[in-house]
C-alpha cells in the first residue's frame, strides 16, 4: 500500500515493520527479536540503528512527517 510517498510491508516473523521513505532515500524497519529500528539507504549505502530498547519487545512503526513513532508490547 502506497501513503504520502512511502510503502509499508508488514511481515509475520521477527521483522514486523518495513518503511520506505522517498523523501529520505532510507529504508527503515523494525526488528522485534532484536528489539531494534534500523535503517539503510536506498542505494544500500549507511546502514545505521536508529534505536534499542532490550526490553522493548517492538512491533511496528510509523512514520509522520520528520517523526517515527514505534510501537512495543512491553512498554506503557
Amino acid at each position: 500500500m502506497q501513503l504520502a510517498g512511502y510503502f509499508e510491508v508488514k511481515m509475520n516473523c521477527m521483522f514486523k515493520s518495513i518503511y520506505i521513505m522517498v523523501s529520505d532515500e532510507k529504508l527503515y524497519w523494525s526488528d522485534s527479536y532484536m528489539n531494534t529500528i534500523s535503517y539503510i539507504g536506498l542505494d544500500g549505502n549507511n546502514r545505521g540503528e536508529l534505536t534499542h530498547d532490550p526490553r522493548a519487545d517492538i512491533m511496528h512503526i510509523a512514520v509522520y512527517g520528520s517523526h517515527l513513532y514505534y510501537t512495543a508490547v512491553n512498554r506503557q
